[in-house]
């Protein structure tokens, strides 16, 4: 990863030109982009490692927990896994990429491979987290089916007269009512039930993880063209 990573990056800076013709410059630059790239690989393979494993653990061996004591199931510390293991990702490409603008200067080849790179870390941070996701759906399915298997025996029994109906039958139809408002409040609680494992918050430190870094490799683009 770090030959092919380091070999296209000096290649796309040759070809931009912005490599100093001067031998022992260009010895140090070619230094420099293979152990960033060795630097930036390592936390790519770490990551794409912990994301496999995180697919895993969601696809085969993890329980979902009762949805009346947490409406995530207990997948929530999976998407804050997520969310973590993608910071770090995030925070290695915008090190690397701030290495490299120390030595080189910016091309357009090399900022266009960093975006690719954050687009990586976005497909990366929902990847892993499919099989959570399915499992998930496929509960709350699950538990709409039992709750629509309820109503049926909760309505009213029309054939009785109301006129002729006796204490019994009060007590029952009583008892029926509040049974199916209870269905009812079930029915919109699992209605409302999450298909993925985070909240609001996970996905707005997320979305300012990306913008974030993509703001920075934006800036360097701008400041490139505009001489600055």
């Amino acid at each position: 990863m770090t030959l092919l990573l380091g070999t296209f990056l000096l290649a796309s800076y040759a070809f931009a030109g912005v490599l100093p013709p001067i031998p022992g410059i260009i010895l140090g630059n070619i230094i420099v982009v293979y152990l960033n790239a060795l630097a930036f690989s390592t936390y790519l393979w770490e990551f794409l490692t912990a994301s496999l494993g995180l697919h895993r653990l969601g696809g085969e061996s993890l329980r979902l927990g009762s949805f009346l004591e947490d409406r995530m199931m207990g997948s929530k510390p999976m998407g804050n896994l997520a969310l973590s293991l993608t910071a770090v990702y995030f925070g290695g490409l915008l090190l690397t990429d701030l290495l490299f603008s120390t030595f080189l200067p910016p091309s357009a080849t090399g900022t266009a491979s960093f975006l690719v790179l954050v687009l990586l870390g976005v497909v990366l941070f929902f990847l892993p987290l499919n099989s959570i996701h399915a499992k998930m759906q496929a509960e709350k399915r699950r538990l709409m089916g039992e709750v629509v298997a309820r109503y049926p025996r909760l309505n009213p029994d029309p054939s009785q007269p109301k006129g002729t109906a006796t204490m019994d039958d009060v007590h029952t139809r009583l008892a029926r009512l509040t049974d199916l408002q209870e269905v009812e409040m079930l029915d919109r609680k699992i209605a409302s039930l999450p298909t993925w494992p985070f909240d609001i918050q996970v996905v707005s430190r997320f979305i300012t993880i990306v913008l974030s870094v993509t703001t920075v490799l934006l800036s360097r683009v701008i400041t490139n063209f505009l001489h600055i």
